[in-house]
């Protein structure tokens, strides 16, 4: 799922083939997996692919939520604040997607703290 709401969110198509290439693994080894999260009610296929229902975007949500909350515990002792906090995740995310030519953003699209912006 973290894949789909990853690409989501680059404007990237988001099916089975694109995220088994991601992983160099067969898509008929992730098949099932997907299979399972669409009936549980996570992920709904389209034309396009595969994308998040409100149901997944709430897990994934929480996923996030948990993982800056391990974060900032992490680095508690570092007298880090939010603000310092969001861009140490923001670049760590750039860098992520730097390293994944296959999840570049679309020309005039730019990750800002997270988030998508255009014109950028």
């Amino acid at each position: 799922m973290g894949q789909v709401y990853l690409r989501a969110r680059l404007d990237r198509p988001a099916t089975i083939e694109d995220i088994s290439r991601r992983y160099q693994l067969p898509a008929a080894v992730l098949e099932p997996a997907f299979a399972d999260a669409t009936r549980r009610g996570y992920l709904v296929g389209t034309d396009g692919g595969l994308r998040l229902t409100q149901r997944g975007q709430d897990e994934i949500g929480k996923v996030i939520t948990a993982m800056r909350a391990w974060l900032a515990e992490e680095l508690s002792d570092w007298d880090v604040d939010d603000a310092q906090l969001n861009a140490a995740l923001g670049d760590l995310a750039t860098r992520f997607v730097e390293e994944s030519p296959e999840l570049t953003p679309q020309p005039g699209l730019a990750i800002a703290g997270g988030e998508r912006t255009a014109g950028s």
